[in-house]
């Protein structure tokens, strides 16, 4: 199913759903198989972030963590960017793995000690994205079947600020697709940031 590989599948409604049986099903091969977090990343998360818009082929617009990263503290597994700046954080755990709820956390304190809180002139403060007075960024975490999404835009004077659940997406069933779309597909994203034509 070589259009799983397709840019923007999301877009379309009809090879939407097409790509997400095909996942869904590879997603039920693999249940109780020990599948692990590398290749979860790329069975299950970069098909859905190509169907999503992004290139998961170009370094510019997604940026992988990499063992013993020295550019700063770790924010998450792949970071979604435009220009230099981070638009997106994804916090990817194993297939099926049920602890989705203690990466929450684990996203929280990355994207706050990390990103927010990181001192001046370090490579994590030149990656934040600052729009309109406030901090832009939004983070998800999945184990390849559940996707949550959250909004951490918070005030440049309180990167302390709450954060928003605004998404949950389950591969079996495409519940939630259009949410997923809206809150982490480039287009939209782009378009939100007033940095692509509407």
């Amino acid at each position: 199913m070589d259009e799983v590989f397709r840019l923007g599948w999301f877009e379309d409604k009809g090879l939407r759903k097409r790509c997400l049986e095909f996942l869904a099903e590879k997603s039920r091969q693999y249940a109780g198989a020990g599948v692990l977090e590398d290749d979860t990343r790329s069975i299950f998360v970069e098909p859905v972030l190509r169907g999503l818009g992004w290139d998961t082929l170009d370094h510019e617009q997604v940026d992988r963590e990499q063992p013993g990263d020295r550019r700063g503290g770790i924010v998450g597994d792949i970071h979604l960017t435009h220009g230099g700046r981070l638009l997106a954080v994804i916090e990817a755990k194993p297939l099926h793995d049920p602890r989705i709820a203690d990466a929450d956390e684990q996203l929280r304190r990355y994207v706050v000690e990390n990103l927010f809180l990181a001192p001046p002139g370090t490579h994590n403060a030149g990656m934040r994205f600052e729009f309109g007075g406030k901090y832009f960024v939004r983070g998800a975490v999945t184990n390849g079947e559940l996707w949550k999404v959250y909004d951490f835009t918070r005030g440049v004077a309180n990167p302390a600020e709450d954060v928003r659940l605004v998404c949950e997406f389950a591969l079996q069933g495409g519940v939630g697709a259009e949410d997923l779309l809206r809150t982490l597909g480039r287009r939209h994203l782009l378009r939100e940031l007033g940095l692509a034509p509407s």
